[in-house]
């Protein structure tokens, strides 16, 4: 299924960000990217719903 081999790729990829950006300890950027993952968390529900419908 390609949507779902696009978001294991998009998770591997924000898993290896993540890495990264705990191993600089930069508290800000820590933060902004805790935030971009719950907005990605947000519109992956919301496009799973709208496919939902049909």
């Amino acid at each position: 299924m390609p949507f779902a081999d696009a978001v294991v790729d998009l998770e591997t990829e924000l898993t290896n960000a993540l890495s990264a950006i705990i191993d600089d300890a930069d508290p800000d950027r820590i933060e902004r990217f805790v935030r971009l993952l719950i907005k990605k968390e947000i519109v992956l529900k919301l496009i799973i719903m709208d496919v939902n419908r049909f």
